[in-house]
C-alpha cells in the first residue's frame, strides 16, 4: 500500500532511504498512530518531518489544485 507496494525501495519518506512519495505508513506516522523513536521495537528510526512533507507535496498540494 506504498508507492510500489511492501519492501520496495526506496520505501515510505520517514525511512530516510530516498522515499519522497507517501505512504500508508508515512500516514500513520503524521496521525499519531506510530511512534517515531519505537518502531519496530526502536530498531528503526523514523523521520515526522519527512512524512510531513510527502504528505504536504503529493496529497495537499494535489488537493489545493483542485479547489
Amino acid at each position: 500500500m506504498g508507492p510500489q507496494s511492501a519492501g520496495a525501495e526506496p520505501g515510505p519518506a520517514c525511512y530516510q532511504g530516498g522515499g519522497t512519495e507517501p505512504t500508508v505508513t508515512d500516514a500513520d506516522v503524521v496521525l499519531g498512530y506510530l511512534d517515531p523513536e519505537y518502531f519496530a521495537g526502536g530498531t528503526i528510526e523514523l523521520d515526522p518531518e519527512l512524512s510531513r512533507k510527502a504528505i504536504t507535496e503529493h496529497v495537499l498540494a494535489r488537493t489545493a489544485r483542485r479547489m
